[in-house]
């Protein structure tokens, strides 16, 4: 039988720390939001049939990173309820892997990964912003509402050198020769390999 004593803790520093909690998720929820309104725009002009989950997959694989599909899915719902389903991200993931704005990886048969997790690996978000500038500027032309978004985007960079250079990942943009390597299927793919 499990059994611990609660009455050791303090109740002020228990709800101190359960406000903190909720504080935090509230802040990660209204910044994930934030982001990827910042997105949506740039793939709603891309022409994607679902641009708003493409950007939730595209943002949230950034900022925790490594997930799985159902991690985005329930960040997805956190913040938008049941608007987004698993279908809705299936379908931005296949859009955002056939621009390239995402790839697949594929790893050798001696890397330890753990295959429970997303095996994409995203642009760079301020590649992407630089270089669909104009199908933003559609949507935010006041300069206080741009600097807003662009500083949103510098938030998500940070995620992005964070989670993607911070393991020292080097990404090869050619297959290489020997086991796994022949690829038919014709979209754009990554090999990884740690360093």
């Amino acid at each position: 039988m499990y059994y611990h004593d609660f009455r050791q803790y303090d109740k002020k520093s228990y709800f101190t720390n359960w406000i903190s909690l909720k504080t935090h998720q509230l802040l990660k929820g209204t910044t994930m939001y934030e982001i990827i309104r910042t997105f949506s725009p740039i793939f709603r002009g891309l022409n994607f049939e679902n641009p708003r989950a493409a950007a939730i997959y595209y943002v949230s694989l950034i900022i925790n990173f490594p997930t799985n599909l159902q991690g985005i899915l329930n960040e997805a719902q956190a913040i938008y309820g049941t608007d987004i389903n698993r279908q809705a991200l299936y379908a931005g993931r296949k859009e955002l892997q056939r621009h390239g704005i995402i790839g697949r990886t594929y790893f050798t048969e001696d890397s330890d990964v753990d295959f429970d997790r997303e095996t994409y690996l995203p642009a760079n978000p301020e590649i992407i912003w630089e270089e669909n500038l104009d199908k933003v500027n559609t949507y935010w032309k006041p300069p206080d509402e741009m600097a807003f978004r662009k500083a949103k985007v510098k938030e998500l960079y940070q995620h992005y050198l964070r989670n993607f250079k911070k393991y020292g990942i080097g990404i090869e943009t050619h297959m290489s020769p020997g086991r796994g390597s022949h690829v038919t299927d014709g979209k754009p793919h990554i090999v990884i390999r740690s360093r």
